[in-house]
């Protein structure tokens, strides 16, 4: 369309040459006739170039929402792959690397022993019932061997920024034996779904992106 309208408007351009030859001028309608072409090619151009703009902005937001929650997923895996359970003084382990939850949303525990530094730490990564639509992991610390009353928060975060990405929903299959510590547990169905923020006035509904992503982790280290 663009192209055959670019011709017309190279002949017409042409046929004033020609006719300049011949006479001074042109008449009042070839004018017109020449205006309202180049007028229509404008519009052409830039009804195009909106699109393009739109499904830019599109794609970038797309491409922003699934950076941020990849992320929060990835360092929920890499912490459940090095965790390696609660151990006693001996090294014997008396807890799996996992735990999970559901009392007031969604939680995930994960244990790990440092023999060396003769400390468990347990990480906990929780998403709350409700709209607040944030991910939060919190770590506490407790001596090897004392109970689990002793256990000292340390940090509490939350993941997400709601203005830049809320967490639509967190869940996880756990699957152990509780008989035999020797054989690591397994979570299975990782599922972290998200969305680009409705805090950004500047993301219109038309732009806005939904994702979902889903991993399975075993420990490394039984």
């Amino acid at each position: 369309m663009e192209r055959e309208i670019l011709g017309r408007i190279f002949k017409i351009i042409e046929m004033v040459k020609n006719r300049k030859n011949k006479q001074s001028g042109f008449t009042l309608i070839e004018l017109l006739v020449a205006i309202a072409i180049f007028a229509l090619f404008i519009v052409l151009a830039s009804s195009s170039l909106v699109n393009v703009l739109k499904m830019e902005q599109k794609t970038n937001v797309l491409r922003q929402t699934q950076t941020d929650a990849r992320y929060i997923l990835e360092t929920l895996s890499r912490e459940a792959r090095s965790a390696n359970g609660e151990l006693n003084k001996k090294g014997e382990r008396v807890k799996h690397a996992y735990d999970t939850s559901a009392t007031g949303g969604f939680s995930l525990y994960i244990y790990n022993t440092d023999l060396v530094a003769g400390k468990v730490t347990k990480v906990q990564y929780y998403y709350p019932t409700g709209t607040t639509y944030l991910f939060y992991r919190y770590s506490s610390e407790k001596t090897i061997e004392a109970s689990d009353a002793t256990y000292v928060q340390k940090t509490s975060t939350a993941l997400n920024n709601t203005n830049d990405l809320r967490i639509t929903g967190f869940s996880c299959t756990l699957v152990l034996d509780n008989s035999d510590f020797s054989k690591p547990p397994f979570l299975q169905n990782i599922t972290l779904k998200a969305e680009s923020s409705l805090g950004n006035a500047f993301i219109k509904d038309q732009y806005r992106a939904a994702v979902e992503f889903r991993t399975s982790v075993t420990p490394r280290n039984y």
